[in-house]
C-alpha cells in the first residue's frame, strides 16, 4: 500500500502535520498554563487585597473578629483565607483555628509581601498536609502596616484545571490534525487522479495500445504532462504505423523478389534473409538468420568474396555454383554503412538451360535442315555430272530429290506449328468429338505402316464414354503421332493397344465416369472431368533417364531407334494437349514397351 505515492504523500503530510500540531500545541500548551497561572496569581492578589480592606478594622480588635471574618469570605472567594499580624501571629484562618497555629513570621510570602507587597510561593503546608500556592499582600491602617492577607488554594486544584486543559488543548489539536490529514488526503487523491490515469496509459502503451488518450483536467504541470504524453502517443502511433508500413513493404519485396538477398555483418554473420535465398541453399530463410555466412550457405567461396569486399570496401561479383542443387548464380556483393554487406543472388540456371535448349535448337534446326539440303546437292550434282542422261537413274534421284523436299515442307509445317502453338496463336476449334471415331480416322491413316509390319491393333473405347470437348483437327493429330511412334518402334508381330475412360476429378479424390482402365499420370490431373486415352506398345522402351526429355524438341533417345521423322512430333503432341488444358505423360520399360497417356477434358451438356 505504502509504494503508492498517494500514500506516501499522505504519510508525509500526516508525519508534519503531527509534528507540527505537537509543537504548536505543547507551545500552545504552555503558553496557556502561564497565562492561567499569571492570571489565577493577579486575581489571588486583588481578592487577597480586597480581604485586607475588610479585615482593617478586626485587625485592631479581637481575633475572634478576624477568624469570623476568614470563615464568611471564604466560601464565597473559593480560596483559604489567612489574617497575619505583622509580628507572625495568625489572626483568623478559614480552615483552621488560629489559635492551634503557629506563629507565619517566617512564611515566604508573609516576608516577600511585608518587604515587597506582594507575596508568592508554592510549598508544602504543615498544617494542610498538601501542596498549595500562596499569595500574600500588606494591610495598611492609618499610614502603618498592620497585618497580613494571604490567600492560598491548593494545588491539586490547580494541577486539575490544568490537565483539563491539557486535554481540552489535545482533544482540539488531535481534531485539527485530523482535519488536516482528511484534506491532504482528499486533495492529493485528487491531484494524484490524472497521474493515476497517465500511469495506466503508459501501461496499455506498453503493451501495444497506441489509442490512449487522456482528458486534461487541470492547466498546472499535470496537465501539461497529460497533454504531452497525449502528442507523444498521438506521434508515436503514427511513427509505429509508417514503419510497420514501410516493414509490411519491405517484407512484401524480400518475399516476392525473384532474387535471393542476404545482409551480414562483419562478422560474416546473416542479418537477414529472403525465402528465395533460403531456396537457393535448401533450407528455410529463417533458419540462416543469427548463423555465420558459411554455416548458413555451407559455401567457402561465398563467404571469401564477401570477406574481400568487406576488407577493400568496394562492390565484388562473382558467377558461382551455389546450393545443394549447384545453382548457377551471379553474386553481387555491395559493402554497406556499419560494416555490412548485401548480397544478391540473381539465380542463372534457367536462363543458362534456356542458352542450351536455344543453342541445341539451332544445332538440330541446322542439322534436320542440312542434312536433306546436302541430300539435295548431292543428287544435283550427280544429274549435273551426266546422270540426267541416264533416263531411269535421272528419275531414280528425282524421286529422292522429291522427297527430301517433303521431308524439308514436313520439317518447316512442324516448326510452324510449334511456335503458333507456344505463341498460342493458333486459336482452338472447340466442339465435341467422339473419342472413338477419332482413334478410328488416325489408325486408318497409318493402317498400311501397321500391316506391313504385322502388327496387331487392340481399340478399348467404353461407348457410354462422352465425347471429347476438343479441336478435332489437333486431337487427331496427338493420336496420329503417338500410334505412328507406337507403330515405327513396335517390332514385327508386336501389339499396339488403345485404351480410352472418364474420369472426375475433385479436390485429389478419382472417380471413374466409365470402366476403369489404362493408366493415370502419377502427379495427378487436376480438378474436372477428363478422357484419358493410352496407347501402349511392345516395342523395345525407353530408358527412365530420357523419360523426362522425350518431349522436348528434336529430342532423340538414341541412335539404336529410327533416323526417320523430325523429331518434333511430340512435343507438338505435348504444346496440343496443354492448350487444351490437359496433360500428357510416358511410362516405359526397357524390353517390354511403352506406354503414352493424354487426358482432354470431357464435353457436358452445358456446354451445349
Amino acid at each position: 500500500m505504502f509504494r503508492s505515492v498517494l500514500w506516501q504523500v499522505v504519510l508525509a503530510c500526516v508525519i508534519l502535520i503531527a509534528i507540527t500540531a505537537l509543537v504548536l500545541g505543547s507551545y500552545l500548551l504552555k503558553l496557556a498554563q502561564g497565562h492561567y497561572l499569571d492570571t489565577l496569581q493577579e486575581g489571588l492578589v486583588s481578592q487577597a487585597r480586597l480581604v485586607g480592606e475588610l479585615a482593617r478594622p478586626c485587625m485592631n480588635s479581637s481575633q475572634d473578629g478576624c477568624d469570623t471574618l476568614t470563615d464568611g469570605l471564604a466560601p464565597r472567594i473559593g480560596a483559604r483565607i489567612t489574617i497575619i499580624a505583622t509580628d507572625g501571629t495568625v489572626l483568623g484562618d478559614s480552615e483552621r483555628d488560629p489559635a492551634t497555629m503557629e506563629n507565619h513570621a517566617d512564611r515566604p510570602e508573609v516576608i516577600q509581601a511585608l518587604a515587597e507587597g506582594v507575596g508568592r510561593s508554592t510549598r508544602h503546608s504543615a498544617t494542610l498536609d498538601v501542596d498549595m500556592l500562596y499569595v500574600a499582600v500588606p494591610v495598611e491602617a492609618e499610614g502603618r502596616m498592620v497585618g497580613v492577607a494571604r490567600l492560598s488554594l491548593p494545588l491539586t486544584k490547580i494541577e486539575r484545571s490544568l490537565t483539563e486543559m491539557a486535554r481540552k488543548a489535545i482533544l482540539a489539536t488531535a481534531v485539527t490534525a485530523l482535519i488536516a490529514t482528511t484534506a491532504a488526503f482528499t486533495v492529493v487523491r485528487r491531484k494524484l487522479t490524472p497521474i493515476r490515469s497517465l500511469t495506466q496509459m503508459a501501461r496499455r502503451m506498453a503493451a501495444g495500445d497506441l489509442n490512449q488518450r487522456v482528458k486534461v483536467s487541470s492547466q498546472d504541470e499535470i496537465g501539461e504532462l497529460t497533454r504531452a504524453l497525449n502528442r507523444m502517443a498521438a506521434r508515436l502511433k503514427e511513427t509505429l504505423e509508417r514503419l510497420s508500413s514501410e516493414r509490411d513493404r519491405m517484407a512484401a519485396v524480400l518475399s516476392h523478389m525473384a532474387d535471393g538477398l542476404i545482409i551480414a555483418d562483419g562478422e560474416s554473420r546473416v542479418l537477414l534473409a529472403n525465402p528465395v535465398a533460403g531456396q537457393m541453399f535448401g533450407r528455410p530463410a529463417g533458419r540462416m538468420q543469427d548463423r555465420s555466412l558459411i554455416e548458413a550457405t555451407r559455401d567457402h567461396e561465398l563467404a571469401e568474396l564477401v570477406r574481400r569486399c568487406l576488407e577493400e570496401g568496394e562492390e565484388g561479383a562473382a558467377l558461382l555454383e551455389l546450393g545443394p542443387r549447384r545453382r548457377f548464380v551471379q553474386v553481387i556483393v555491395t559493402p554497406m554503412a556499419g560494416r555490412r554487406a548485401l548480397i544478391l543472388l540473381h539465380d542463372l540456371t534457367e536462363l543458362r538451360r534456356m542458352e542450351t535448349v536455344r543453342q541445341d535448337f539451332v544445332a538440330n534446326v541446322s542439322h534436320e535442315l542440312r542434312t536433306p539440303l546436302t541430300s539435295l546437292k548431292a543428287l544435283v550434282e550427280t544429274l549435273r555430272s551426266g546422270a540426267f542422261e541416264d533416263r531411269e537413274a535421272a528419275t531414280r534421284f528425282l524421286e529422292r530429290m522429291e522427297g527430301e523436299v517433303e521431308r524439308l515442307i514436313r520439317l518447316v509445317n512442324d516448326l510452324l506449328e510449334l511456335a503458333r502453338l507456344e505463341s498460342r496463336e493458333a486459336p482452338l476449334s472447340l466442339r465435341p468429338v467422339d473419342l472413338g471415331g477419332l482413334v478410328a480416322e488416325a489408325y486408318a491413316s497409318l493402317k498400311p505402316m501397321a500391316e506391313e509390319k504385322g502388327l496387331s491393333l487392340a481399340v478399348e473405347i467404353p461407348p457410354e464414354l462422352p465425347p471429347l470437348l476438343a479441336d478435332e483437327e489437333r486431337a487427331r493429330r496427338v493420336l496420329v503421332n503417338l500410334l505412328h511412334n507406337a507403330i515405327k518402334f513396335t517390332p514385327p508381330d508386336g501389339r499396339i493397344r488403345v485404351l480410352g475412360c472418364g474420369v472426375r476429378v475433385s479436390e485429389g479424390q478419382v472417380d471413374w465416369l466409365t470402366s476403369e482402365v489404362g493408366s493415370l499420370p502419377s502427379d495427378g490431373l487436376p480438378d474436372g472431368e477428363w478422357a484419358v486415352v493410352t496407347v501402349s506398345d511392345t516395342g523395345i522402351g525407353i530408358l527412365s533417364e530420357h523419360l523426362s526429355r522425350i518431349f522436348e524438341r528434336f529430342y532423340k533417345v538414341d541412335r539404336a531407334r529410327s533416323r526417320e521423322g523430325t523429331g518434333l512430333g511430340l512435343a507438338i503432341a505435348k504444346h496440343i494437349v496443354e492448350a487444351h488444358g490437359g496433360r500428357i505423360w510416358a511410362e516405359s520399360e526397357v524390353g517390354k514397351g511403352s506406354t503414352f497417356g493424354f487426358a482432354l477434358p470431357l464435353w457436358s451438356g452445358e456446354q451445349r
